[in-house]
């Protein structure tokens, strides 16, 4: 499908969000899935789909890339967690191959985007210092060991 799915929760236009002990409850209701606390990652435990993932970030579990296999599961458990699947054109996922519009996303025309913000990053975070602040401290202290080293 090439873009990202997430499964959440709205009443009347205002987001109802999706806790970690809510997502617990529903991998241990639901056959074949795993949830981590520690990483808010949710995984799918079955053979034919092993690399299902979604994380658990603002409220919502975001997916990327899920096929009609990996929809119809994730569409099974947005209902035991009383919520919907919403891929980022803002469509709501009835079955992996029919989609409508929900009312508490009327907001944003048809077409359009989501007003949400990026998914988040699978596997690895963000390094805690940026390469740019490595690359120039490394640079600055080789200049200055240049310039010092007359002195020693």
């Amino acid at each position: 499908m090439g873009h990202h799915v997430t499964i959440l929760r709205s009443r009347g236009g205002a987001p109802l969000p999706i806790d970690a002990d809510e997502v617990e409850r529903a991998a241990v209701a639901l056959p074949g899935w795993r949830y981590d606390r520690a990483t808010g990652i949710l995984t799918s435990q079955r053979a034919e789909d092993r690399a299902l993932q979604a994380w658990l970030a603002e409220g919502a579990l975001w997916v990327r890339n899920p096929g009609p296999a990996a929809l119809a599961r994730l569409i099974t458990l947005a209902g035991a967690l009383g919520a919907r699947v919403r891929g980022a054109d803002g469509a709501t996922y009835r079955t992996p191959y029919e989609t409508y519009r929900h009312p508490d996303d009327a907001a944003v025309p048809a077409g359009g985007t989501v007003p949400l913000p990026a998914p988040p990053r699978a596997g690895k975070s963000a390094p805690a210092i940026p390469y740019r602040m490595i690359f120039w401290v490394s640079l600055a202290t080789a200049a200055a060991l240049q310039v010092l080293r007359p002195f020693r």
